[in-house]
């Protein structure tokens, strides 16, 4: 029977939390690349032709999860079958 431990990932540094209501994370990755953002400048002009950068659309990477454990298999939803 498995005991439940005080740091169950310890060898892992990044911890995932699902969901807002737990105190424990729900899995644990080794290795996260692809944290990246870009939030570009938009050049425009006003009505008095005066040139104006505005905040352009927020975009990110693509976010990989690497060596990972996951502690139930139903924090994935319907996307994990048996």
């Amino acid at each position: 029977m498995a005991l439940p431990r005080e740091r169950p990932y310890s060898q892992f540094n990044f911890h995932v939390f699902f969901s807002t209501a737990n105190q424990h994370p729900d899995a644990a990755f080794q290795e996260i690349t692809g944290l990246h953002q870009n939030l570009p400048d938009a050049p425009t002009t006003d009505q008095s032709d005066n040139p104006r950068k505005i905040t352009g659309t927020y975009k990110v990477g693509d976010v990989t999860l690497k060596r990972g454990v996951i502690g139930e298999l139903s924090v994935l939803g319907n996307g994990c079958s048996r």
